[in-house]
C-alpha cells in the first residue's frame, strides 16, 4: 500500500500594512490560526511583516489575503517559495511607508475634531440644540470602531479594545451624554494616530539600519573585479572593496591596506586602519584606500543583519504582563 501523500506547504511571506501595536499583530495571528492548513504564523508588527506555512488544498492563499482585508489591515504579497519552514522575515528595507496625515484614523481624526467643534459653535448660537449637537460625531466614532469591533469578533478576538470603545460609546449616548461620548471617541483616536506615528518612526529606524548593507559587490574571480548582488555573495569568496564603498558583508582584508569608517555600525567617531589579516565590518565605508577581503559570513548573516535581527526581536517581544 502507497504511503499516504504528505500535504505540500507552500511558505508565504507578506507585507501588512495599519499594524501600530502588538495588539494587531495578535488580532491577525489569531484569525489565521482559525483558518484550516495555516500553521507557523509569524507576523512582526514593527516590520509589518507576515510569514505563515500554508496547505492550499485545505484554504488558498486568497482567503488569508481576505481574512486579513476584513481585519481592516493591508495585505501585499511577496512571492512564495515551496520550501520546508518558513525561514525569517521579509526584507525591512521596503518602500517608505505613506506620511501619517494620509492613514485613515488621521481623516478619521480630523472629522471627528471638525464635528465637535461645529457642534460647539452650534450649540452656542442655538441654545435649543444642546449637547445634542455633539451627536454626529459621537455616531462617527461608533460606526467606524463599532464595525471593526464586529469584524474582530468575528475573527475571534471578542474583547477587543475597539469593542471597549464602542460599547463606552453606546452607553453614553443611551444615557444621554453624547459630549462625552465625542471627546472619548476622539481622544481615543488621537491615542491611535499616537501610537501609529511611534511605529513608523520605529520602523524608519529599521529600514536605515538595513540601508547600511549595500546591493552590490565587486566579486574577484580569475584576478577581474565582476558586479554581483551583495546576497549572493558565499563564505571563502574574495571581493574588492574600492575606497568610498560601502563594506558589502563581515570579512578579512586579503591585500591592501586602508582606513575604514565604521561608525554607522559601532560609533567609533574616528577612522580604524586595516591592513592584511584584520577584520572588516559589514556597513563601514572604506576610506583611502582598495582592498580585497575574503567573506567570513554571509549577508544573512553578518554584523547589520544580526544588528537588525536583534532590533526586531526585542521590538515584537512582549512581557507577560504587557500580553495580559
Amino acid at each position: 500500500m502507497d504511503a499516504p501523500a504528505t500535504p505540500t506547504r507552500i511558505a508565504l511571506r507578506y507585507r501588512v500594512g495599519g499594524m501600530d501595536c502588538p495588539s494587531c499583530a495578535s488580532t491577525i495571528e489569531t484569525a489565521l490560526r482559525r483558518l484550516g492548513g495555516a500553521d507557523g504564523v509569524r507576523l512582526d508588527f514593527q516590520s509589518q511583516t507576515l510569514a505563515l506555512r500554508l496547505d492550499e488544498a485545505a484554504t488558498p492563499r486568497a482567503a488569508i489575503e481576505a481574512r486579513v482585508r476584513s481585519l481592516g489591515f493591508e495585505i501585499h504579497a511577496f512571492a512564495p517559495a515551496l520550501v520546508s519552514a518558513v525561514t525569517g522575515v521579509a526584507d525591512s528595507a521596503a518602500d517608505a511607508e505613506p506620511a501619517w496625515w494620509t492613514t485613515g484614523k488621521a481623516r478619521l481624526l480630523l472629522a471627528l475634531g471638525s464635528l465637535i467643534l461645529g457642534g460647539l459653535v452650534a450649540a452656542s448660537t442655538v441654545p435649543a440644540v444642546g449637547r445634542w449637537a455633539e451627536l454626529p460625531a459621537a455616531v462617527l466614532g461608533l460606526g467606524f470602531f463599532g464595525t471593526k469591533a464586529i469584524r474582530l469578533a468575528g475573527a475571534g478576538t471578542p474583547f477587543s479594545i475597539e469593542m471597549l470603545m464602542s460599547v463606552a460609546t453606546l452607553g453614553a449616548v443611551l444615557i444621554g451624554a453624547p459630549a462625552e461620548a465625542a471627546v472619548v471617541v476622539l481622544l481615543f483616536t488621537a491615542g491611535e494616530v499616537l501610537e501609529g506615528v511611534a511605529a513608523g518612526r520605529a520602523r524608519a529606524g529599521i529600514r536605515a539600519l538595513s540601508a547600511l548593507n549595500p546591493r552590490t559587490a565587486l566579486l574577484v574571480e580569475d584576478g577581474a573585479p565582476r558586479e554581483v548582488p551583495a546576497s549572493a555573495l558565499q563564505v571563502g569568496q574574495v571581493v574588492l572593496v574600492r575606497p568610498g564603498d560601502r563594506v558589502p558583508t563581515d570579512g578579512t582584508v586579503l591585500e591592501g591596506c586602508t582606513e575604514a569608517d565604521e561608525s554607522p555600525v559601532t560609533g567609533e567617531s574616528f577612522p580604524v586602519p586595516k591592513a592584511e589579516g584584520d577584520t572588516l565590518v559589514a556597513g563601514s565605508i572604506n576610506g583611502t584606500g582598495a582592498v580585497q577581503m575574503r567573506v567570513t559570513r554571509t549577508v544573512a548573516d553578518n554584523t547589520v543583519a544580526r544588528m537588525l535581527h536583534l532590533v526586531e526581536e526585542a521590538q515584537a517581544s512582549r512581557a507577560p504582563t504587557a500580553r495580559f
